[in-house]
C-alpha cells in the first residue's frame, strides 16, 4: 500500500527552525570580530578582549547552544529513510554527536563565559594569570577541549554525510547534495562564516526533503522513521 507522507505544521516547523536557528546563532557568535580582523586563526589576547566586550551575548548564546546542537542533530535524524547500511551509521554518528557536541559548547562556551565574567573582577595583573587559562580553552589543541570537539565535529561530520548518502539514493542530489555541504561546513567549525553556510545548506535540504516527501508515494514500510535517541 502507497501513501503520502503528510507532515503536520507543527512537525514542519521543527524541522526547518533549527536550521535558522544555527545562522542566527552562528552570526552573533562572532560576525563583528570577523568583520574586523579577517577570516583565520585570531590572536590569543585580541580574543579575549572580544569576548570581554560581549560576555553577555556569549554566555546567552552557548546556553542557547545547549538546545540548538541537539536539535539540528534531531532534525537529520527525522529525514533518514527507515533501513539502510548509511542510516544505520547515520544514526549511530548522529547519537554520539548530540551527546558529545553540546558537552565541548558547554566546556568551551560556557566555561569560557564564566572565566570572562570572573575576569572582569581582576586587576590588570591577575588579569595576566587567568588570560593563559581562557586563551587554552580556544588554542591549545592538546587540550581535552580540542579532543572533545574534534571527536563531536567527527561525529557531525559522519552523521550527516552518512544521511546524505541514504537520502541522496531516497530523495535525489537536490536533499543529498546540500545536507552533505552542511556536514562538512559545521564539521569545521560553528563560527561563521562555516555556520551561517552550515545552517543555509541544511536549511536548504530540508526545503527539498519537505517538497519531495509531499509529493512522491512512499511505501509504509519505507517512511517509518525511528525515534531520536
Amino acid at each position: 500500500m502507497n501513501v503520502t507522507r503528510q507532515r503536520t505544521r507543527s512537525e514542519r516547523l521543527f524541522i526547518v527552525g533549527p536550521p535558522i536557528l544555527l545562522v542566527v546563532f552562528s552570526l552573533l557568535h562572532g560576525t563583528d570580530f570577523l568583520m574586523s580582523h579577517g577570516i583565520g586563526m585570531p590572536n590569543g589576547d585580541e580574543w579575549v578582549r572580544y569576548l570581554s566586550s560581549i560576555s553577555g551575548r556569549w554566555l546567552a548564546l552557548h546556553v542557547a547552544g545547549l538546545a540548538v546542537f541537539p536539535l539540528l542533530g534531531i532534525v537529520v535524524w527525522r529525514m533518514l529513510p527507515a533501513h539502510g547500511t548509511a542510516s544505520r551509521v547515520s544514526r549511530v554518528a548522529l547519537a554520539l554527536y548530540v551527546v558529545l557536541y553540546p558537552a565541548f559548547d558547554a566546556l568551551v562556551g560556557i566555561g569560557s563565559s564564566i572565566l570572562i565574567r570572573y575576569r572582569g573582577t581582576l586587576s590588570v595583573t591577575d588579569r595576566a594569570v587567568i588570560d593563559p587559562v581562557i586563551k587554552g580553552l580556544f588554542f591549545d589543541f592538546a587540550s581535552p577541549a580540542r579532543w572533545l570537539a574534534a571527536a563531536a565535529s567527527l561525529a557531525w561530520g559522519t552523521g550527516v554525510i552518512a544521511a546524505a548518502v541514504a537520502l541522496w539514493r531516497e530523495s535525489g542530489w537536490q536533499v543529498g547534495l546540500p545536507l552533505a555541504l552542511a556536514g562538512v561546513a559545521m564539521a569545521l567549525d560553528h563560527m561563521p562564516p562555516f555556520g551561517v553556510v552550515a545552517g543555509l545548506t541544511l536549511g536548504i535540504a530540508v526545503w527539498q526533503f519537505l517538497l519531495r516527501e509531499g509529493r512522491v508515494p512512499v511505501s509504509m514500510e519505507r517512511r517509518a522513521v525511528s525515534d531520536c535517541p
